[in-house]
């Protein structure tokens, strides 16, 4: 072997090298620019390109369920059977009214209309403020985001990605309390 294809051979097992290195650092941190992009398009009220982001039938249905168990089974052993029906439609319509695409862009609307309406205490809270990423699993990776009110930081929400295909989408969320 000369010299010249040895470094050829040299050149192309790091070309190789490289490839390999740059395609693991985008698998690992794909769901970093995905949360950060989802983060900054919903702050900036680009509500096409957060919904993009978005798994909506599968992010229905967990959060209807999340709502059933915490709302309406208790009203099932509390009350008749037609309070849990009446409990379980509305949960049903305020889920669905609210995660659709155009739903994002609705909620933003209410939720500043009703903070122009005098609440001081949404006046006083500065939402994402930070974020911290962390994988689940394999194909799970979850954002939770913080707001600061009154000088503290208490953590608002948390958002699960999931994996479809070489995307990531929301598909879940949970509330950790009011602000």
């Amino acid at each position: 072997m000369t010299n010249k294809t040895h470094r050829l051979s040299r050149l192309r097992k790091w070309m190789l090298r490289l490839g390999l290195l740059t395609a693991v650092l985008y698998i690992v941190l794909q769901p970093y620019f995905v949360s950060r992009s989802f983060r900054r398009a919903y702050r900036e009220r680009d509500f096409a390109k957060a919904e993009s982001f978005v798994d909506f039938p599968t992010l229905r249905e967990n959060l209807l369920q999340r709502a059933k168990q915490k709302y309406v089974q208790p009203a099932k052993r509390d009350q008749a059977a037609s309070m849990y029906n009446l409990a379980h439609a509305f949960m049903r319509k305020m889920i669905d009214s609210t995660v659709r695409p155009g739903g994002f862009e609705a909620f933003a609307k209410m939720s500043q209309s009703q903070s122009d309406d005098g609440d001081a205490a949404m006046h006083n809270v500065s939402v994402d403020l930070h974020a911290w990423n962390t994988y689940e699993g394999l194909s799970v990776f979850s954002t939770e985001i913080y707001a600061r009110r009154n000088e503290e930081t208490v953590p608002v929400i948390k958002l699960y990605f999931r994996r479809v295909n070489l995307s990531w989408k929301l598909y879940d969320a949970t509330l950790f309390g009011e602000i």
